[in-house]
């Protein structure tokens, strides 16, 4: 409708056919900059789909200038982390969900109890020619663990302790962390922070 008002009042006003392509040129620039708005608006709100705590906080002081896609601080939940694990097809009826392994933590010198919470039965072959198996494992976080400890989930089948092929590292269960990413939407594209009197 303002399109259509303008080019009737650029009519009655007996403007030349340039001026209205100019007048048009115009409006469909401000409908494009006005959808890129809203596009950003999207920006300002974060919808994570897990609570968790922020890290990684960047400091700021008075002066200092944020651009826009600066990374301010990330998004983690480390309340419950998760171990994939390798074995020998040797021992495909040994593990099933929900079982209890043990989860050796060397850095720690501890072990924490997990939950199985998948087998898949991929088929990853290793340099001296076996084929693995794996398992997922979650265990919760007392606030001790944190992403790429070293770690091993063992169990007892059949009167003997099974073991992975190798060590692996803890992960949080969802996966990689969410970057808070300055906005643009009703802020500048670079904003510096001022001292605010008390």
């Amino acid at each position: 409708e303002g399109f259509d008002f303008e080019i009737n009042r650029l009519k009655n006003e007996e403007v030349s056919f340039e001026e209205l392509e100019n007048a048009k040129n115009n409006y469909e620039g401000y409908q494009k900059q006005l959808a890129a708005l809203y596009k950003d608006m999207d920006g300002l709100y974060l919808k994570p789909k897990y609570s968790g705590k922020i890290v990684d906080v960047v400091k700021l002081n008075p002066g200092d200038e944020v651009f826009k896609g600066t990374k301010l601080a990330t998004l983690i939940d480390d309340r419950t982390m998760r171990l994939t694990a390798y074995y020998s097809y040797a021992y495909k009826d040994a593990f099933y969900v929900g079982q209890s392994v043990d989860v050796s933590i060397p850095s720690l010198m501890s072990v924490i109890v997990g939950k199985v919470e998948a087998v898949n039965m991929v088929s990853r072959i290793t340099k001296e020619g076996s084929k693995l198996f794996s398992i997922e494992v979650s265990l919760q976080n007392e606030g001790v663990l944190t992403a790429g400890m070293t770690a091993s989930a063992s169990i007892n089948f059949n009167g003997e302790r099974v073991f992975p092929y190798e060590n692996s590292e803890l992960e949080y269960k969802h996966g990689k962390s969410v970057s808070i990413i300055y906005p643009a939407i009703g802020l500048p594209s670079r904003m510096s922070f001022v001292k605010q009197n008390p």
